[in-house]
C-alpha cells in the first residue's frame, strides 16, 4: 500500500517498484493548494500523501538510492527526483519535516555522495539542485553539494545558452532542466543562476514552430516534449520566455498521452505551473 508503480504492485510483471511514481505527491499537494477539492477530499488526498510518502521507505536501499527501470539500479536521477518531489510537497503544504526525515535525509545523501556517471544529462543534475536546496531549508542544513552540481552544469552549458543532454542540444529536455533550475532559482535568487537560465532561454525562443509544437528529431534526446513549469515561473523576470505565451498546449504532449515514466514529471510539471500562472 501506498507504492504508485502498479506494474510491480498490481499486474506483477516486474518484482521492484519504478520510484517516480512516489512523485505524484507533488501534483496532489499543488491541488489542495489551488483549492481543487472540498474540505471531506482533502482529508483523504492528505491521508493518501502521507500514506505515499511513508511507504518510500519500502523501496529505498540502504545506501539511500531507488529504482527506475532495473532491479539494483541505484539511480542517481530518480533517487533525486523523489527527494525533491516529496520536499515539495512538504513545502507546498507547510507539512512537518521531522515526520519524514528518516525517509528524505537517505535520499539526499546518496546524491551528495555519488554522481550520474554514464553521461552528463543536465536535467537529472538540476533535479538533484533543487532536492539539496529544499531540503537545505526546510530541513535547516547546510549541505554544498547542490553548489558543486550547479557548477557541472554551468561547466557544460554551451557558448549558444543550451544545457548538455547526453551530447548536445535537446529542447523538450531544456525546458525540463528550466523547471528544475527555476525552483532552486526561487529559492535562493542566485544572480549567476538567473544569468544562466536567461542564456538558456535566448536559446530556447528559437525552437517554438510555427504550429505551437517544440523540439523533435534535431535535438540529442530527440524529445518534443514541453515542460511549462520553470518557463510560466521565470516570465517575470526572464522576456525571452514571454514567446512561449504563444505556444499552443493543444498541439503538445499532455499529462494524459504520455508514457508512464514519464507522467509523474510532466504532470508535476504542469502543477508547478499553475501554482505560478499570473
Amino acid at each position: 500500500y501506498g507504492l504508485g508503480d502498479r506494474e510491480y504492485w498490481g499486474w506483477k510483471t516486474k518484482d521492484f517498484a519504478n520510484a517516480t511514481m512516489q512523485g505524484g505527491v507533488h501534483s496532489l499537494a499543488v491541488a489542495i493548494k489551488l483549492d481543487l477539492f472540498d474540505v471531506p477530499q482533502q482529508k483523504k488526498v492528505l491521508k493518501l500523501i502521507d500514506d505515499i510518502i511513508i511507504s518510500t521507505k519500502k523501496i529505498t536501499y540502504r545506501n539511500g538510492s531507488v529504482e527506475e527501470a532495473y532491479p539494483q539500479e541505484n539511480s542517481f536521477c530518480v533517487t533525486a527526483l523523489v527527494a525533491f518531489d516529496i520536499l515539495m510537497a512538504i513545502d507546498i503544504l507547510n507539512l512537518d519535516i521531522n515526520k519524514y526525515r528518516d525517509i528524505i535525509q537517505p535520499l539526499i545523501k546518496f546524491i551528495t555522495k555519488y554522481d550520474e556517471e554514464h553521461a552528463i544529462i543536465s536535467n537529472h543534475i538540476a533535479t538533484a539542485v533543487s532536492a539539496i536546496i529544499l531540503w537545505n531549508k526546510l530541513a535547516k542544513d547546510s549541505n554544498k553539494r547542490y553548489l558543486e552540481l550547479l557548477d557541472i552544469i554551468y561547466e557544460h552549458q554551451s557558448n549558444e545558452g543550451w544545457y548538455k543532454e547526453y551530447e548536445g542540444a535537446d529542447p523538450g529536455y531544456q525546458t525540463l532542466c528550466t523547471y528544475y533550475l527555476a525552483v532552486a532559482y526561487k529559492n535562493t535568487k542566485d544572480k549567476k543562476l538567473l544569468d544562466s537560465l536567461k542564456k538558456s532561454a535566448k536559446f530556447l525562443e528559437y525552437f517554438i514552430h510555427p504550429d505551437g509544437t517544440i523540439g523533435g528529431l534535431y535535438g540529442s534526446r530527440n524529445t518534443e516534449v514541453y515542460y511549462p513549469g520553470g518557463i510560466v515561473a521565470l516570465m517575470d523576470e526572464i522576456e525571452e520566455f514571454r514567446v512561449f505565451n504563444h505556444i499552443d498546449i493543444n498541439e503538445q504532449v499532455l499529462p494524459q498521452n504520455i508514457d508512464i515514466g514519464n507522467f509523474i514529471p510532466l504532470l508535476n510539471s504542469y502543477a508547478y505551473a499553475a501554482l505560478n500562472y499570473k
